[in-house]
């Protein structure tokens, strides 16, 4: 991505505006009133435009321009609450990372891939998602493992049952109405069976 955005726009460029500047400059493309450049078809189709943030500058500053608010609990869980207070705005969502199977044990087996991902990242190593049984067969140190716990909580993972209680968690918390989930399970089979077993519990939340 870094690629593309450079050849796009330089990252010299791009960190000349603050965010704040460059949010508005987005939107007056809708309208580009007074601007040299218009970007097509956008002038006219303004579309209902969401601003995603982990934090509470980015949350106050979806309020104040009157935007829907999309936090990412599953980039900074324990900072949800502190952001989305200082939301004032129409309407927001929490974006949850979710893994789902029929038994804690077999969703906790899942979540290995995810977390051995994780672990490689702050390792300095970038690595495409792991399968599980690389993950089981990693030999992790104390150190990885402390880690791991560390970072692991903005997974969400268990049995339906669990999940059901974790997501009303994050529903009470955040007062927020609205969840966007996001299920990084390695073989689609099993990524497809978490997302019909969220399905199922879905109704039984508010």
């Amino acid at each position: 991505m870094g690629l593309y955005a450079d050849a796009v726009r330089s990252e010299r460029e791009r960190t000349l505006k603050t965010f704040e500047e460059q949010v508005a400059e987005l939107l007056r493309y809708f309208s580009a009133a007074g601007e040299r450049i218009r970007a097509v078809p956008a002038v006219g189709n303004v579309p209902e435009v969401w601003l995603l943030g982990s934090s509470g500058h980015s949350a106050a500053l979806a309020g104040t321009l009157g935007l829907g608010y999309a936090y990412a609990h599953h980039l900074k869980p324990a900072d949800a609450v502190e952001a989305l207070g200082r939301y004032h705005g129409p309407r927001t969502l929490v974006s949850v990372s979710v893994i789902v199977a029929d038994t804690d044990e077999e969703a906790e087996y899942l979540a290995g891939s995810t977390r051995l991902k994780v672990l490689s990242r702050v390792r300095g190593k970038r690595v495409q998602l792991p399968s599980p049984a690389e993950a089981a067969a990693y030999l992790y140190t104390d150190d990885d493992r402390a880690e791991i716990a560390v970072r692991s909580g903005g997974v969400l993972v268990g049995s339906p049952d669990t999940v059901r209680e974790l997501l009303q968690a994050v529903l009470a918390e955040t007062g927020t109405t609205e969840l966007m989930l996001t299920t990084p399970v390695y073989e689609h089979a099993a990524r497809r069976r978490s997302y019909e077993l969220v399905g199922k519990i879905a109704p039984s939340l508010g």
